[in-house]
């Protein structure tokens, strides 16, 4: 006879979503971990086949978007999208779950 050991309950934490460990930061962080992680794949993924069609197609070539400088507009840019992207992120530690503030 076999014994079958009873589920765990899964506490939910803040939107439905499972808690797995007993602190529901640990939870948060590991969220944060794992959407980061699938957003870095996407943009490798991304990244791989412009690179390669590009050389491919003789666009450019791979030391030629390595040494590229983008102008300041384009700096601006990039940084207004990492400040949306680090907030989209940090919801998940902040404890009303919007985006933090700092000054």
């Amino acid at each position: 006879m076999t014994t079958q050991t009873p589920l765990r309950h899964i506490p939910m934490a803040r939107e439905d979503r499972p808690q797995y460990f007993d602190d529901p930061a640990i939870d948060r962080l590991l969220q944060m971990l794992l959407e980061l992680a699938a957003e870095l794949w996407a943009v490798k993924d991304w990244q791989f086949v412009v690179n390669r069609l590009l050389e491919e197609r003789g666009v450019l070539t791979l030391a030629e978007v390595q040494q590229y400088q983008p102008s300041a507009e384009d700096q601006q840019r990039l940084a207004a999208e990492r400040e949306k992207f680090v907030q989209h992120l940090i919801r998940h530690i902040s404890p009303t779950g919007e985006p933090l503030r700092y000054e």
